[in-house]
């Protein structure tokens, strides 16, 4: 079991492998699999065990779909303003993103063999779905590897993947817990690579520099946004909030090898895009397990209990202790829907995902 293998460093499975860009079918990662880290590995390329907090920068996705992350040209500063895509209507009835957003642990779905990854949570009312943002985080580079010190990503580049998000109602009576599928969307989202590989400030690591966190690091975190302005569903207190995509392997269709960007200089981007899971969740309102999320990985000693709840979509606790899936909900409710819910000060930010 994953879970078990770290315990004593509470580096409970997580894997900061930013996964395994294709190229050749090359791991983007020297980490194997089952290599569970914190934040993010502070030494990929050794496998060491002992893990280390590092810290990324951010960039948020605009409301132009023509303009480009809001991030400089060297990457160094990310943009910090996280509730860039929420207009600060409805009511927050859930949020585990923290403000600044910081240091992101996270799980990429090829280096894991996953499928679906979310997380359960308890609302702090209920109301009609109405946005939900999601905190991922990019590795890859347009050419080059983030383990190789080849790096290299002009200013903005991005690279499309569709990513499916699904709410479920929570079902006690299911030992997977999940219940009932409430809503699911698809958007085709342009997800920024990671910048360059600072040579001279983060010299042998194959980094970037982050202004934002005065340190170098590997990944690029990005905040998503789903809409749900047209008909919605009533949310239930307790609720599952989960994102799909595809890689190369895996996923739920595989794109397979035959992929223009499989042996392309960098690979596929989507082989080195992780969904970020950080902190306990529930700074509003709170996980349904504090030691567990959802996922389905078919990989069994991916999951806590070495797969022997079945290799499906359900509640896998309860190694998952400080790392949760970050993204916030916001709800209408009462009668006007705003409920005096929303914060001050958003800059009215959208993402450039586009409907499928």
């Amino acid at each position: 079991m994953i879970g078990n293998l770290y315990r004593p460093l509470l580096v409970v499975s997580l894997f900061a492998m930013a996964a395994c860009s294709g190229g050749a079918g090359a791991m983007n990662s020297s980490v194997p699999a089952s290599q569970p880290v914190g934040p993010q590995s502070a030494q990929a390329t050794t496998q060491s065990a002992q893990a280390t907090t590092q810290s990324q920068t951010r960039t948020t996705l605009s409301n132009d779909h023509n303009s480009r992350p809001q991030k400089d040209g060297s990457g160094e500063k990310g943009n910090e303003d996280v509730d860039s895509g929420d207009d600060g209507n409805g009511t927050v009835v859930y949020s585990s993103i923290p403000k600044p957003l910081k240091a992101v642990a996270s799980v990429g779905f090829e280096a894991t063999q996953a499928q679906e990854l979310g997380d359960g949570v308890n609302l702090t009312r209920g109301g009609h779905l109405q946005r939900v943002r999601y905190v991922l985080s990019s590795w890859g580079c347009q050419t080059g590897h983030w383990n190789t010190n080849d790096c290299v990503t002009p200013h903005g580049a991005t690279f499309p993947v569709p990513i499916t998000i699904n709410v479920y109602a929570i079902d006690t009576t299911n030992t997977s817990r999940v219940g009932a599928l409430l809503k699911t969307q698809t958007r085709t989202f342009n997800i920024p690579y990671r910048p360059s590989y600072d040579s001279v400030r983060c010299a042998g690591t194959g980094e970037f520099y982050s202004a934002v966190d005065a340190s170098c690091v590997h990944g690029l975190a990005n905040v998503i946004v789903f809409d749900f302005s047209g008909p919605s569903v009533n949310l239930p207190l307790q609720s599952i909030f989960s994102l799909v995509y595809n890689t190369t392997h895996y996923g739920p269709n595989p794109i397979g090898e035959a992929a223009p960007c499989y042996t392309s200089p960098g690979g596929c981007g989507y082989d080195s895009l992780n969904v970020s899971t950080d902190g306990p969740g529930g700074l509003i309102g709170s996980p349904y397990d504090p030691n567990g999320i959802f996922w389905n990985t078919s990989t069994p000693a991916n999951y806590c209990d070495g797969g022997a709840g079945g290799l499906i979509f359900r509640l896998d606790t309860p190694c998952w202790t400080g790392y949760h899936p970050q993204f916030e909900v916001r709800a209408q409710v009462g009668n006007n829907g705003h409920d005096n819910g929303h914060d001050n000060g958003h800059d009215n930010g959208h993402d450039n995902g586009h409907d499928n």
